[in-house]
């Protein structure tokens, strides 16, 4: 099964590549003060996750933030959230590519930032990131997927979603645009 897992994978990476050339986005440095729509990706596989980035989200929301939040979960059922859309393995072709209206126009969407709140390799949402018109994206770090950020947060021993939720705000509240520019 994971051989069959590992070709799939290799696909996906493929056909990846392949639409991130016809990729047009204006990417820019955004900090979280000047920032006027946040989406959200997440891992809604485990359901705390659903909590912590709800918070996260009505945190946001309280500062005059415009949120969109968009959830994956690793399953063939259907799962529903009151608050947040969600999709799931059903929603994937052959290649574990994402395709449906929702997805397509979340990744048309031009947040000024967009926050990927997952640990771990998440094929469908990294998918998502790499080919998003948001200015600004944010997410863990991993060597391999400079693809999918702008500003990467390097977590170490720490892998915790909210963790990384609290060092992404932390980053994007003290970083400026004179000092983004200036670095």
């Amino acid at each position: 099964m994971k051989t069959f897992y590992a070709i799939k994978e290799y696909f996906h990476k493929v056909a990846l590549n392949k639409q991130l050339k016809t990729v047009v986005a204006s990417r820019d440095f955004v900090n979280m003060e000047n920032a006027r729509s946040v989406g959200i990706l997440y891992d809604a596989t485990l359901p705390n996750n659903n909590i912590i980035v709800t918070k996260f989200a009505e945190k946001l929301k309280l500062n005059n933030k415009k949120v969109n939040v968009l959830g994956y979960v690793d399953d063939k059922k259907s799962e529903t959230h009151p608050l947040n859309p969600l999709f799931n393995n059903k929603d994937l072709n052959w290649f574990l590519l994402p395709s449906n209206d929702k997805i397509k126009h979340f990744i048309n969407e031009e947040f000024d930032i967009l926050i990927n709140a997952f640990i771990g390799e998440r094929l469908p949402l990294e998918y998502i990131s790499a080919l998003s018109k948001a200015k600004y994206r944010v997410g863990p770090y991993s060597e391999s997927k400079t693809h999918c950020y702008e500003l990467m947060i390097n977590m170490g021993e720490k892998q915790d979603l909210q963790y990384l939720l609290d060092q992404i705000s932390f980053y994007l509240k003290v970083f400026n645009k004179k000092d983004a520019i200036s670095a």
